[in-house]
C-alpha cells in the first residue's frame, strides 16, 4: 500500500527534492548567503515534508481494507 502511494506521488516528491537541491545550489553560488542557515532551512523543510507524506499516506491508505 505504501509503495503504491509513493509511486503515485513520485513526481511531486522529485519536484520537492529538486527544489531543495536548487536552494542549496543557489546558496553555494552566492557567497552572501551563509550555507549553514540554508542547510538548516532545507533540513527543516525535508523533515516537515516527511511528516506530511507519512500522515497523508496513513490517512489515505487507512481507508482501504484487505479483502
Amino acid at each position: 500500500m505504501v509503495g503504491k502511494f509513493l509511486l503515485e506521488r513520485w513526481s511531486w516528491i522529485l519536484l520537492f527534492l529538486a527544489l531543495q537541491a536548487f536552494i542549496i545550489f543557489v546558496a553555494l553560488i552566492d557567497a552572501a548567503i551563509p550555507l549553514p542557515s540554508i542547510l538548516y532551512v532545507v533540513f527543516l523543510s525535508v523533515l516537515i515534508f516527511l511528516i506530511f507524506i507519512t500522515q497523508l499516506s496513513q490517512t489515505e491508505t487507512g481507508r482501504y481494507t484487505l479483502i
